[in-house]
């Protein structure tokens, strides 16, 4: 069995032999054009954070109302209300389990029950730590 071997000689490898795609683009042009993009992506980014900054500045303000508010309204509470609060939100958080519920919204909805856990347990120490009166 004999084999031959072509002597034609083969065309240089250039890019612009062998990088062209359907339309004529070169791969120094995609990237060209990708880091463009990446460019712009990031614009886009920093504008967006810079417009949201004040924003979040005021959800931090509001927020931080609203759990001082909470605290507040927690605190005065009766130790029913209390228990009632309590028994919603670990109601609340069982049904979002056993529903299928995503696991942050059932941790979310369990947060006002540990505020009213902490505080009743607060109460039962107070109550504990007072001198008791003679009758």
């Amino acid at each position: 069995m004999t084999t031959t071997r072509s002597t034609t000689t083969k065309e240089p490898i250039t890019e612009s032999t062998t990088d062209r795609d359907q339309l004529g683009v070169t791969a120094s042009d995609r990237v060209a054009r990708l880091g463009d993009t990446a460019r712009d992506a990031a614009d886009a980014v920093s504008e967006a954070a810079t417009a949201a900054t004040p924003r979040i500045s005021e959800a931090v303000a509001s927020t931080a109302d609203a759990a001082r508010e909470a605290d507040r309204l927690i605190r005065t509470s009766s130790d029913q209300a209390l228990g009632m609060v309590g028994a919603l939100s670990l109601g609340a958080a069982m049904g979002l389990l056993v529903g299928g519920g995503n696991r942050l919204l059932v941790a979310l909805s369990l947060v006002p029950a540990l505020l009213v856990a902490t505080n009743i347990v607060q109460r039962m120490d107070r109550a504990n730590t007072q001198p008791r009166q003679g009758r």
